[in-house]
């Protein structure tokens, strides 16, 4: 007799659910997004669905990241709370975090580039330079 196949766990990535919920719809843009993320050295991106589309590491600072396409006809719209699931509009509203960053494939790298300056307070130390 031969033995029964194994179980896949549901969160399996071979298994019917991923991350706790089933078929969950990727923005057209987000592979093209992950891919400019990735070229930049050093930064590390994870796709994890929920709540927020992307978990981006760069320079030793984390940014929660949400995926959308360009603003436009048939586009979605760049502005946080706009276009958000009821759910993730929840949860940004509680998270006590840095702000999540809403992207395009026309201005992810400027975007976290401009967010991890600002976590690392370079931003205000070139600005006190200046004055």
């Amino acid at each position: 007799m031969r033995p029964l196949a194994p179980a896949v766990p549901p969160c399996h990535p071979l298994g019917v659910l991923r991350y706790g919920h089933r078929g969950a719809r990727q923005d057209t843009t987000q592979g093209a997004v992950v891919a400019a993320l990735r070229s930049l050295p050093g930064c590390t991106v994870e796709v994890i669905g929920r709540p927020l589309d992307l978990l981006v590491g760069w320079r030793g600072v984390t940014v929660l990241a949400e995926v959308k396409q360009p603003p436009g006809p048939r586009g979605g719209t760049s502005d946080l709370g706009q276009r958000l699931r009821p759910s993730q509009r929840a949860f940004v509203e509680r998270w006590r975090g840095a702000p999540p960053l809403v992207l395009t494939v026309d201005d992810c790298v400027e975007k976290i580039t401009a967010e991890v300056d600002r976590q690392l307070g370079f931003a205000t130390s070139c600005a006190r330079k200046r004055a």
